[in-house]
């Protein structure tokens, strides 16, 4: 149950690797500090694409109130998401009843991450944003005892 954190800027990222549903990995963000990740530009995107070259996670990203419109997704912060968009075929609706996103590679090693929608029950590790670098390096080192904390991004 190792814990990765990223710093960006003046935000903090860290890879929860414990699985649960959206609301169990989003409670667990919240329970550490923050929220699930807020992936808005395509420069923090790369950044991710090159430290996690493999695996699914969540981000806070979700269909706008669940509504299964498939057109409007909106981040946990409240903000409607039109704006920088990474979504793996832009041309096609998810499927009715995938209202949560996740980050996930086609083909690991070789593809970028993308966005993909997935029903809101389904069990993967997520990732979690803060301001709060300084929470996150303490809960780094307790679960990993420090050896993943990456600062040098």
């Amino acid at each position: 149950n190792c814990n990765y954190t990223i710093k960006y800027g003046n935000r903090s990222f860290i890879y929860q690797n414990v699985m649960g549903n959206f609301t169990q990995v989003r409670q667990r963000c919240i329970d550490a500090g923050g929220d699930l990740a807020i992936v808005d530009n395509a420069d923090l995107s790369n950044i991710l694409n090159a430290i996690f070259t493999f695996g699914t996670m969540y981000i806070g990203l979700q269909d706008l109130h669940g509504l299964n419109n498939n057109t409007k997704y909106v981040w946990v912060d409240g903000t409607i998401a039109n704006g920088y968009m990474n979504w793996q075929n832009p041309f096609l609706n998810p499927p009715v009843n995938d209202d949560c996103v996740f980050l996930f590679h086609m083909i690991p090693l070789v593809d970028p991450m993308v966005w993909q929608t997935t029903v809101c029950g389904t069990a993967m590790p997520g990732l979690c944003e803060s301001t709060n670098l300084e929470y996150f390096k303490q809960l780094s080192k307790q679960r990993c005892f420090g050896e993943l904390f990456c600062n040098n991004i």
